[in-house]
């Protein structure tokens, strides 16, 4: 039981890892626009 929910905690926490990846890119990327049209 104890390895199981450390599997699915470390499936969590990456899947929350990649969430924040794509949403920091997805700033970045909105941020570089943004100066481009100034």
């Amino acid at each position: 039981m104890k390895v199981y929910l450390r599997l699915s905690e470390t499936k969590r926490n990456t899947r929350s890892k990649a969430k924040l990846k794509i949403k920091n890119s997805f700033l970045v990327i909105r941020g570089l626009r943004a100066s481009q049209r100034f």
